[in-house]
């Protein structure tokens, strides 16, 4: 699994780059930071979790780092796979061909 926690805290070349396109990555990834960042920030995080955290803190600032935060760009980024869902879709649907209904 691509964008399972723990691989993608061990993640490097390929991986790290296939974990990044993963929008399993960016919306998971970001409200995990985000709720880090809402209850306190890195002081709060279990031992056990630091290296997941740090991962996805790897993976999502490949792109230049977040200038909003983690709860604005978690917002920015369900929002924008949201959507990508629905536009998808409904282009499926449109261009499906479905001229034979009951």
């Amino acid at each position: 699994a691509i964008s399972e926690p723990q691989v993608i805290a061990d993640a490097t070349g390929v991986s790290s780059a296939l974990a990044f396109l993963s929008p399993f990555t960016w919306t998971s990834g970001e409200n995990y930071l985000a709720v880090i960042a809402s209850k306190g920030g890195e002081s709060v995080v279990d031992e056990y979790a630091v290296p997941i955290m740090e991962g996805y803190k790897k993976i999502l600032l490949i792109a230049g780092g977040t200038q909003w935060g983690y709860v604005t760009a978690a917002y920015i980024s369900c929002s924008v796979f949201g959507f990508l869902a629905l536009t998808f879709g409904y282009l499926g649907l449109r261009c499906s061909h479905r001229g034979k209904q009951a």
